[in-house]
């Protein structure tokens, strides 16, 4: 392996290790609530406001990106999620808390794409996109681990204030910037921006999405994993709090959740091979939707356990999905593509944040979640159906 491609290996594993705030998993949201003033349902309408957001910019954004280079777009996204991070650290009212999260929209959507893109064109440049799931896989899985481990912390961090964790976060968050600063960029003809060429490369992406079923079928199974996995999120602080769990604890079930997510990221390659696709498939189904219904329906401190399970998903699809997809899209629209994905996946997040944070206004947290596992359940059972008519000869 050349030197070169073996530190844009380093690099990126740099970028994406801490592309993610360290120690603020286990307490973001009740640092909402305790230090920017908000309540649950007014954190629920604001996220669903973000994500409509992200949805606006998604396919613009990639497109951005497949025009000037993946590299110049996540530098640009990276500079608002900094900014969007200090706002966060320092919120002391419901304005900073909504001026970080827009922030964070605008520079995620800058990234999201790109920042697969960027991995998938080094490979190939270097006849190596065979193993884009194993290196992705492996650099998600390094971040999880490192989430695990900072979620250790989060505890003797927050005896101190709930403040402290987010700002023990602000000194690493140049890091990812950094990384990319000194990535090179796999050669490959780039354009000026122009009006015409960035809305003829959404029309080329967008379609190429609608006219292709493998790719509609994995976007709908993104769409079910992100938007109940989202919403779920949402809910962990508040059904800790209801069943008593202290606040010292938090810690730990993020680092469990976090270790579970690594193993399946780190290992997803192993697992695709060993068990083929159908199997793991079926138990992503499974872990989307029946421990939501019994933490709904049992509501004790042991069913916290139930929160490890869908980690499976979020570890095991997430290099999974990036595969599949970069594997079947043109180079010239890659960015575009894999941002459409994001952009439907966020529009279902924000259309679900925004019903469960009005269900939650007329039934109580344990009902509400056995409506989203059912809800849940449905949806996967409907992609099963399509999956199978799919792999039918």
């Amino acid at each position: 392996m050349k030197d070169s491609h073996k530190r844009n290996l380093f690099l990126y594993n740099v970028y994406m290790t801490f592309s993610e705030p360290l120690f603020w998993g286990p307490v973001l949201v009740s640092a909402m609530i305790g230090l920017g003033h908000m309540s649950l349902q007014e954190i629920f309408i604001m996220e669903s406001v973000v994500l409509a957001i992200v949805f606006l910019l998604e396919i613009p954004s990639g497109s951005v990106a497949d025009i000037i280079g993946p590299r110049k777009s996540i530098l640009a996204g990276r500079v608002l999620l900094i900014a969007c991070y200090f706002f966060f650290a320092f919120m002391q009212n419901p304005l900073m808390v909504w001026i970080g999260n827009i922030l964070w929209a605008v520079g995620f959507s800058l990234e999201s794409g790109a920042n697969e893109s960027i991995l998938y064109e080094a490979l190939d440049g270097n006849g190596n996109k065979e193993e884009y799931e194993k290196y992705y896989g492996k650099s998600v899985a390094r971040r999880l681990g490192l989430a695990a481990f900072t979620s250790l912390l989060v505890s003797p961090l927050a005896i101190w204030g709930m403040r402290v964790p987010l700002m023990a976060s602000v000194p690493f968050i140049v890091l990812p910037f950094i990384a990319m600063l000194f990535f090179k960029e796999h050669p490959k003809e780039r354009h000026a921006y122009n009006a015409k060429l960035h809305l003829e490369t959404i029309r080329k992406g967008v379609l190429f999405v609608f006219k292709s079923q493998e790719i509609r079928w994995i976007i709908a199974l993104s769409v079910i994993i992100g938007t109940v996995s989202k919403v779920w999120f949402f809910t962990y602080n508040a059904y800790f709090e209801l069943t008593n769990i202290p606040l010292t604890l938090f810690g730990v079930i993020f680092f469990a959740i976090n270790v579970v997510a690594w193993g399946f990221s780190n290992y997803a390659d192993s697992i695709k091979s060993r068990y083929g696709e159908e199997k793991p498939l079926i138990m992503m189904y499974m872990v989307m939707s029946v421990p939501i219904i019994l933490m709904g329906a049992f509501v004790h401190p042991a069913m916290v356990i139930m929160v490890l399970l869908p980690n499976f998903a979020r570890g095991f699809f997430r290099p999974l999905m990036s595969g599949y997809l970069n594997k079947r899209i043109e180079d010239t629209a890659r960015s575009t593509v894999l941002s459409t994905s994001s952009s439907i996946t966020e529009l279902a997040k924000f259309v679900g944040l925004m019903m469960f944070g009005f269900v939650l206004k007329v039934v109580t947290l344990p009902t509400g979640l056995i409506v989203l596992g059912v809800c849940a359940c449905i949806a996967c059972v409907a992609n099963y159906i399509s999956y199978k008519k799919l792999s039918s000869p």
